[in-house]
């Protein structure tokens, strides 16, 4: 369905041992993944610190990816 709809898959890598990045591109899909996940703590300055490790990372990279929740530290940071 991605494929067929020109889409992309972007592996979240909750899980160290995701393999769906692979499986993905053994089947000729478009994908990525997240850089940071910026709330799996709800604590204000740890999100705020992963914010800039996002920012270090697009600096250096040109690009990152970072998933988070609609929390209200992480939409306060």
């Amino acid at each position: 369905a991605l494929k067929k709809n020109d889409l992309f898959f972007l592996d979240s890598k909750t899980s160290p041992d995701s393999v769906a990045e692979d499986i993905a591109r053994a089947k000729g899909i478009e994908t990525t993944h997240r850089d940071v996940f910026i709330d799996h703590f709800e604590d204000a300055a740890r999100v705020e610190k992963a914010l800039a490790l996002t920012e270090r990372i697009a600096r250096r990279k040109g690009s990152a990816i970072a998933i988070g929740h609609p929390k209200d530290v992480t939409i306060e940071a």
